[in-house]
């Protein structure tokens, strides 16, 4: 039977784990964003989420390393399994997957080493959101990796994909609206590791699966205005048969 781990959605938890995460990065030199359903919650988002996505330029680390790092550097990030987790409360002489099995509102760390599932390949540009300045990728440049996953996935018949889909459809929508009011503009040359052109056929797919939303899709261009155009005139994509990991 598999244990349950208590796991935080609370945002004031998040941003901790999130300050403490980010020092340590800063300690070890690598430059790094939060992406994900937290970064949307620092937008002003109120979809739940349950951990923190962080996009690391690992530089000669590989993330395994990274890891146990962060464990021996602060005993508030502990190993359980595979998972990697910020204990809010530390017990001396108590074990660290003990702790994790022991404390309440644990946060869920999620370490995703740049350039990897279709990422970019720099954790920037960033934008410091907050009194408490957590670095996250731009929103000008986050749309697209959410772009991304929506458009290898959204013609999933799995029923957890399905679920996925549904909530990146939402984070989209979310983020163009974000984006239209403060008349930020989709920088596809700052997602570095796509080419323009595959990044606009992501972009592509999602507006033709969702035309008819004509007020949706007016904010969509008023944020690409140099490039709609250029979208509209390739070619048809293909649907990807590609689905990204769980």
């Amino acid at each position: 039977m598999r244990e349950i781990i208590s796991v935080s959605s609370s945002q004031t938890d998040h941003i901790r784990a999130a300050k403490a995460l980010s020092e340590q990065l800063d300690e070890l030199r690598l430059p790094h964003a939060f992406i994900g359903g937290f970064a949307w919650s620092l937008l002003g988002s109120i979809r739940p989420t349950e951990d923190i996505d962080v996009l690391i330029e690992t530089q000669n680390l590989d993330i395994a390393s990274l890891r146990e790092s962060l464990v021996e550097d602060d005993r508030h990030f502990a190993k359980f399994g595979i998972k990697l987790y910020y204990v809010q409360n530390v017990l001396e002489g108590v074990d660290r997957e003990e702790l994790v099995r022991r404390s309440s509102n644990n946060v869920l760390v999620e370490t995703l080493q740049a350039g990897l599932l279709g990422l970019p390949i720099v954790a920037k540009p960033t934008l410091e959101v907050g009194e408490h300045s957590i670095k996250i990728l731009h929103p000008s440049v986050l749309i697209l990796t959410k772009f991304k996953r929506w458009s290898v996935s959204h013609t999933s018949t799995r029923p957890k994909t399905i679920r996925k889909v549904a909530s990146d459809t939402n984070d989209i929508n979310f983020l163009i609206l974000w984006l239209a009011e403060r008349r930020i503009t989709i920088q596809f040359e700052s997602y570095r590791g796509k080419m323009k052109p595959e990044l606009l056929l992501m972009v592509r797919r999602f507006r033709d699966k969702y035309a008819e939303s004509t007020e949706l899709m007016e904010s969509l261009r008023s944020i690409m205005p140099d490039d709609w155009d250029v979208m509209l005139a390739l070619p048809a994509p293909e649907e990807d048969s590609q689905v990204p990991p769980a």
